[in-house]
């Protein structure tokens, strides 16, 4: 059995992002992608592929709509988990430094001074 040590950065992230697929209902759209997510291999190139263009459609302002509390709390698990990967992928500073900016969207999403009820 492998330990959490042994696992590569980018099989831990698969792990978490399924498991904060979980909490979303399982009708929702988002729950499915994120599951679909979870399933890239752990390959670099796999996750840059999907990482570079989401980044350059938040940079542009086209980010989701976000004010469900269980999308919330889901991105909120997103966050935390690529912030650990970044972290962890000392070998591959330029998809490090995405996820960085993913987690930083993320958690910026779900500040609580964003005028949410």
């Amino acid at each position: 059995m492998r330990t959490t040590a042994d696992t590569h950065p980018l099989t831990r992230l698969a792990e978490d992002i399924h498991a904060a697929a979980f909490l979303l209902e399982p009708a929702d759209p988002l729950r499915g992608y994120l599951v679909m997510l979870a399933s890239l291999p752990a390959e670099a190139g796999a996750w840059e592929e999907i990482l570079t263009p989401w980044l350059d459609d938040l940079r542009h302002g086209e980010g989701p709509a976000v004010t469900a509390r269980e999308h919330l709390a889901a991105f909120g698990a997103l966050g935390v988990a690529a912030l650990r990967a970044a972290r962890e992928l000392d070998g591959d500073p330029a998809l490090a430094a995405g996820l960085r900016s993913a987690a930083r969207w993320c958690f910026w999403l779900v500040k609580p001074d964003r005028g949410r009820a």
